[in-house]
């Protein structure tokens, strides 16, 4: 059980993943990473959060995450040698387990990138520095061409610790909804309608800003920029109860239904 989740973590494709991710990183923190080092100015763990606060690197990012999951619904000749002596149940039940684990190894991969990228900027520490908490009240994303800000309601409400955390949970509890909705619908579609549907999901956010609706509630890719978080009493955005909630819930229910799914799919 143990050899088959391992095998499900693809070296090779993580290695191709990761410097995807380092070059969209580098491109979004260069210009605050060169403004920190050119003024002796720090930045500390919670950085990556703000990222999802751009919709274009919210989309860029989970366009890597599809190609990640890119080889659901494991249909391979392997896969169908085991599904004969373990059962389809069990099989679809390790596929879920195993895309967890991915879900957690992409999304430690993706901070730690955000991490290094900062190089001498970075510092480890739990107070806000001057330059993050600038970002919100001043014109310096502006001059130095930073693509994305930082909320002032996230520097007022959390710690970078605290906020760091709080964004991994949600990004693995992300990361684990696409891969679950891809395994889902492959498994009730044909491929390429499948990714076409997925994908749909993913733009979501954009697409809904385009024409004018943000229904952030029912957006659940949203969630992951903290910039579309409750903070006070402003209803209209969901609380991190929901957020967690929510995304617990849609991964659950999409896992039952690939359960169900997998036992009347034929394979050839």
């Amino acid at each position: 059980m143990l050899s088959g989740l391992l095998y499900r973590i693809k070296i090779k494709r993580l290695v191709v993943v990761a410097i995807l991710l380092f070059f969209i990183v580098d491109m979004y923190q260069r210009p605050l990473r060169d403004y920190g080092t050119a003024n002796g100015e720090t930045t500390g763990i919670a950085l990556f959060a703000f990222l999802f606060c751009s919709n274009y690197f919210m989309k860029m990012f989970l366009l890597i995450v599809m190609f990640y999951f890119s080889d659901v619904p494991f249909l391979s000749r392997e896969e169908q040698y085991y599904l004969v002596r373990m059962g389809r149940e069990k099989i679809c039940i390790r596929n879920i387990i195993s895309m967890i684990i991915n879900s957690i190894v992409l999304s430690t991969c993706f901070v730690v990138i955000s991490i290094v990228d900062m190089g001498k900027c970075f510092r480890a520490t739990n107070k806000w520095s001057l330059l993050e908490k600038s970002l919100p009240i001043t014109d310096i994303c502006d001059r130095i061409g930073l693509q994305y800000g930082a909320p002032q309601g996230a520097i007022e409400t959390f710690s970078p610790v605290s906020l760091a955390i709080r964004e991994y949970f949600y990004l693995i509890l992300a990361v684990l909804f696409v891969g679950m909705i891809m395994y889902a619908l492959t498994l009730m579609l044909p491929r390429g309608i499948a990714m076409i549907a997925s994908g749909i999901v993913i733009m979501l956010p954009d697409i809904m800003t385009r024409a004018r609706m943000y229904p952030i509630y029912y957006s659940p890719m949203s969630w992951l920029g903290c910039d579309s978080w409750r903070y006070g009493a402003i209803i209209s955005r969901p609380d991190g109860v929901y957020i967690l909630a929510g995304f617990i819930l849609l991964n659950i229910v999409l896992a039952i239904i690939s359960v169900g799914k997998i036992k009347r799919i034929e394979y050839v």
